[in-house]
């Protein structure tokens, strides 16, 4: 496992999972976080909530709509340490991942207001929405259950470069937080794609990182 160069410990999902984002795990340390779209990332999301955890002491939170597929691979790695009298460290990932997981969509959070400092979604929300209604309707709950002074962190806006979809998808988007604009006690900041990024390549506008503040 390589060091991270973020914060020189043994971070390595830690290190990858914040490469794109403006936040260190010094930001994380004794934060609540919400995660969107935690099965997307497959591994890397669920090694961010254990390293996370352990490393920053955060309270990882992992929604997603469906983690089927997590839940029968943590039943089968629990009957290989069984039967093999062996300990797996992916294994203590996913209970962690799993210990504060909830099945549900973005736009529909299970969650009371004003309850998390920080939300992340990496390649899940607003990229897989393809309804305006969703987007709004996903947006406005991140805000909802961000604290005030929280942000959300959303990363990418639109799905891979190359689509000929990739210019009616940004201008769904936008015209979502365009809508949103227009709502009081918030701070919507859009940042360009690096150069060496290829998710942005291709895009007239090249805005990818989308961050939310609540400010009241």
């Amino acid at each position: 496992m390589r060091t991270s160069k973020k914060c020189g410990c043994k971070t390595p999902a830690l290190d990858r999972y914040l490469e794109k984002l403006p936040i260190t795990p010094k930001n994380l340390s004794g934060k609540i976080v919400l995660e969107l779209g935690a099965v997307n990332l497959g591994a890397d999301g669920m090694y961010f909530a254990e390293e996370a955890t352990i490393h920053c002491r955060t309270k990882v939170f992992c929604v997603d709509k469906n983690f089927n597929g997590v839940v029968s691979h943590y039943a089968d790695l629990t009957e290989m340490v069984r039967s093999h009298n062996t300990s797996i460290p992916r294994l203590d990932a996913l209970k962690i991942c799993l210990k504060r997981s909830v099945w549900a969509l973005a736009q529909e959070l299970p969650f009371r207001d004003n309850i998390f400092d920080i939300l992340i979604s990496h390649f899940a929300i607003p990229m897989v929405l393809d309804s305006l209604q969703d987007i709004v309707n996903s947006l406005r709950n991140a805000i909802r259950v961000l604290k005030p002074g929280g942000a959300a962190y959303l990363y990418p806006l639109i799905p891979l470069r190359h689509s000929p979809y990739c210019e009616i998808d940004q201008k769904r988007v936008y015209r979502a937080l365009q809508m949103l604009t227009r709502e009081k006690g918030i701070k919507i900041t859009l940042l360009p794609c690096r150069e060496d990024d290829p998710i942005g390549s291709g895009l007239k506008i090249p805005t990818q990182l989308l961050i939310i503040q609540k400010t009241r």
